[in-house]
């Protein structure tokens, strides 16, 4: 049974062997590059650690800008600006920083729990 169904492999050896290569090279193929779904999840993570370097730097930036606009507060009358209005303007910076925290906070929690998967 073994010896009958040798001689007829024998017989179609090339179609069988073109057979394998073909499959062998699919399989190559899929194995070796990266699939859709792996790029669109690398680009995701990639997306949200721009996202929270820019939140990063928008949070240094408004809270140089406070400390910018305390350091008006001695000298507030050569400067044009009441009291009230520099408080104003500090109260809402402060409060841009909260949202900015919260947005960097919100990005990190994004990245520690792999929400791209």
């Amino acid at each position: 049974m073994l010896k009958e169904f040798v001689e007829f492999l024998k017989q179609y050896k090339e179609i069988v062997l073109a057979i394998g290569v073909i499959g062998g090279g699919i399989l190559f193929v899929r194995d070796y590059f990266a699939t859709r779904t792996e790029v669109s999840k690398i680009e995701c993570r990639q997306q949200l650690q721009l996202n929270k370097l820019r939140a990063d730097f928008n949070t240094d930036k408004i809270g140089q800008e406070i400390l910018d606009l305390q350091d008006l507060r001695p000298d507030e009358q050569g400067s044009g600006k009441t009291n009230s209005s520099l408080e104003l303007e500090i109260k809402n910076k402060e409060r841009e920083l909260a949202a900015q925290q919260a947005k960097s906070g919100e990005l990190e929690a994004a990245l520690i729990e792999n929400s791209c998967d």
